[in-house]
């Protein structure tokens, strides 16, 4: 834009020079002969001025261009600085948003840890607790069964036969094996369970630090802990259970056998269905977990009941009928 002004008014001034010029050279041809020196000089004088008046509008031309270049320039650094502030301040605000969020994550992700480990500490306790109660409950069974051996000596020598008391006395050691080894079996599934559980129980805070409604989650997980609770509290009192052979004579033993194991297979049966209510009660938390919208977003990947020992195994369906 500036050099088309410029080349503008150089074209003027080179224009009205020429006129000038051609109006001397019409005068001087007019009066070759008698054009006084001093008509000459005033018309030179005339041209001069023109010039110079041409020369100084170019000039201040030239000014009006550049202090109108210097506003534009002026105006556009002032918005690129406006620009570069306001950048910078969003900037800013989004690095403050984002330590912000930063800070509440770990705060969150501290008062999880500090949850995880009071109930680690607490299933600690609650294991030794219950432990110690087996501990005492097999010590008991040990009392009960030196009894419950001489007691059954006593009522064998009442039978002539030696392959049947060999057959009463072998039993009888059974009953004990097979209610010891099932129970030891289920309280071991009991535990993994309880570590199932508190899996569940650590995934449900994680979604309610991130604002879900896991209410329904934390009645069923309320409902599986009891049903572990019940569980164990049968499994401890079946550890110090006796079944002994009450036999009167030889034509009792048959029927007393079979009492025997059919009490041992009532009470298994009815610790085995506390064993399932837990390991249901859990599934059925894991499930209602899983339906809330959202949770799959935790870190911690989805458990289920499923990854549990199953309490139809081989073993937890030992038949008793030997």
């Amino acid at each position: 834009m500036k050099r088309n002004i410029i080349i503008g008014v150089v074209a003027a001034s080179l224009a009205l020079q020429g006129s000038l010029l051609a109006f001397a050279h019409a005068e001087d041809a007019a009066s070759t002969d008698n054009r006084p020196l001093d008509r000459v000089q005033n018309i030179k004088d005339r041209v001069v001025e023109r010039r110079e008046a041409v020369q100084t509008k170019v000039a201040e031309r030239k000014d009006a261009v550049t202090e109108r270049k210097e506003n534009i320039q002026n105006r556009v650094m002032e918005k690129k600085t406006a620009a570069q502030e306001r950048v910078t301040e969003i900037k800013e605000n989004v690095q403050q948003r984002v330590a912000d969020r930063k800070e509440a994550v770990q705060e969150k992700r501290t008062a999880l840890q500090e949850k995880a480990l009071e109930r680690k500490e607490l299933i600690k306790e609650t294991r030794e607790e219950f432990k110690n109660k087996v501990e005492a409950a097999k010590e008991a069974l040990k009392t009960k069964r030196e009894a419950a051996k001489e007691e059954l000596k006593v009522r064998l020598e009442k039978i002539k036969d030696t392959r049947k008391k060999e057959v009463i006395e072998r039993l009888d050691n059974r009953f004990t094996e097979i209610n010891a080894k099932l129970t030891n079996h289920w309280i071991n599934t009991l535990n993994k369970l309880e570590e199932l559980l508190n899996k569940v129980v650590s995934r449900a805070d994680k979604a309610a630090a991130n604002g879900v409604d896991v209410a329904a989650v934390r009645g069923a997980i309320t409902s599986a802990q009891s049903a572990i609770t019940a569980a164990r509290t049968a499994l401890q009192d079946q550890l110090a259970k006796t079944y002994p052979i009450n036999i009167t004579d030889e034509t009792t033993a048959k029927s007393a056998v079979a009492t025997a194991r059919t009490a041992l297979n009532n009470d298994l049966k009815a610790v085995k269905d506390l064993v399932r209510a837990a390991h249901k009660a859990i599934g059925e938390a894991a499930r209602l977990l899983r339906q809330i919208p959202r949770v799959d977003e935790l870190k911690e990947p989805a458990e289920t009941p499923a990854a549990a020992t199953d309490t139809n195994s081989t073993t937890g369906t030992e038949t008793t009928n030997q």
